[in-house]
């Protein structure tokens, strides 16, 4: 039953009808011998007409010649026989029965090389340092000229009708001790714990409390009965603080200086009044708390935006105020 193929030799004069019908598998006949030889055969495969046909390969075994004229016989003929004709893709002509001939070559598929796209390198943003505030210099106090005291005369004196007249004295002369001394404005002042002291025309906070968890930044500040606008962070002015936690930048605010807020893990919201502020200095929010919300003016949105996101290397929650 599991017989697929088989081959006859060119001496099998016939094969019944029916001869293979407990083969259902059998799909190629091999024949040795000529295509006449197979014909004559007349020979049905199957007994059943709806069972498929197998495959009918002829191979064309030519008899050997048999030499004349010689005294020596011929050598026996072995049982090898060496086909003549190698099969072609051509099909034989077709026999009576209608015998199929497969021979098909299947080619190979080839996969295709897909090129694989190489990433463009990505250029590195250069940082540029931002510009800090220069100092101006102080003005140098003049001290007002003071009045000098300038003695008041003495009436002369009189005479009495006493016998005896008795002279009065002379007002004593002011000396150099009563001369009053100029004194200087002073250039600083400390608020709720931080100090501000002057600079120019402004004035700058240069150091905060060092227990204060909340600071606020004054528009303005008054040293020596004369009021100053604060436009500036110093360096290092929270460096003393270890637990500021909320900043709140005033509306004069310019300029914050490097590393104003170096280290202070806790500090996690920043409230910008000013609407002017230019430059925030190297370093000024390294090491400050992961997550940070920065309020800002709704009309700086944009600006202060691109200002923070390079001052500060964490994940930053923008509100905006009016």
């Amino acid at each position: 039953e599991n017989l697929k193929s088989i081959v006859l030799l060119s001496s099998v004069k016939k094969i019944n009808t029916g001869a293979f019908d407990l083969n259902p598998k059998l799909d190629t006949i091999t024949f040795k011998g000529t295509q006449e030889e197979w014909d004559n055969l007349n020979v049905k495969i199957f007994s059943d007409d709806t069972q498929e046909t197998p495959a009918i390969v002829i191979i064309n075994c030519a008899p050997t010649p048999v030499p004349t004229d010689v005294v020596t016989p011929t050598a026996k003929p072995t049982n090898t026989t060496t086909p003549t004709n190698t099969p072609t893709n051509t099909p034989t002509p077709l026999p009576t029965v209608d015998p199929r001939i497969f021979l098909t070559t299947v080619p190979k598929p080839t996969t295709k090389p897909t090129n694989t796209p190489t990433p463009e390198p990505t250029k590195a943003l250069t940082p540029t340092s931002a510009p800090t505030a220069e100092p101006t210099e102080e003005p140098v106090v003049t001290p007002e000229p003071t009045a000098t005291v300038t003695p008041t005369p003495t009436a002369e004196p009189t005479v009495t009708v006493t016998d005896t007249p008795v002279p009065t004295e002379a007002a004593a002369e002011p000396t150099k001790k009563d001369k009053a001394k100029p004194t200087k404005a002073p250039t600083s002042t400390t608020v709720s714990g931080n100090s501000y002291k002057v600079k120019g025309k402004t004035a700058v906070l240069t150091t905060v409390s060092k227990k204060a968890s909340e600071v606020v930044i004054p528009s303005t500040v008054k040293i020596g009965g004369k009021k100053y606008k604060v436009t500036t962070v110093n360096a290092d002015a929270f460096k003393s603080n270890a637990k500021i936690r909320s900043i709140t930048i005033g509306k004069n605010v310019s300029s914050i200086g490097k590393n104003a807020f170096k280290g202070k893990k806790y500090l996690a919201k920043i409230t910008v009044k000013s609407e002017i502020l230019k430059s925030i200095g190297n370093g000024a929010f390294t090491g400050i708390s992961k997550k940070v919300t920065v309020i800002i003016p709704k009309k700086n949105e944009k600006t202060y935006k691109k200002l923070f996101n390079k001052a500060i290397k964490a994940k930053i929650t923008y509100k905006t105020v009016k």
